[in-house]
């Protein structure tokens, strides 16, 4: 998974811009979709908690610019 693995090296903005680039290129409903892959990741990240807190503050910006 690419967006991890920008995550564990320290790359928020990088995941985040990749994940919301590919959401928007699905054509699908963004919001359902962001939703399970937030609770998807921090079950992923459950024993890096601060990468993965960073990484959502990053993603809150990409998503509202």
């Amino acid at each position: 998974m690419a967006v991890e693995t920008l995550i564990m090296k320290g790359d928020y903005e990088g995941a985040s811009a990749l994940l919301v680039h590919a959401m928007k290129q699905s054509g699908r409903p963004f919001g359902p979709q962001l939703d399970r892959f937030v609770s998807a990741m921090q079950v992923t990240l459950k024993d890096h908690p601060r990468e993965f807190n960073r990484w959502l503050r990053a993603l809150r910006v990409a998503v509202h610019g």
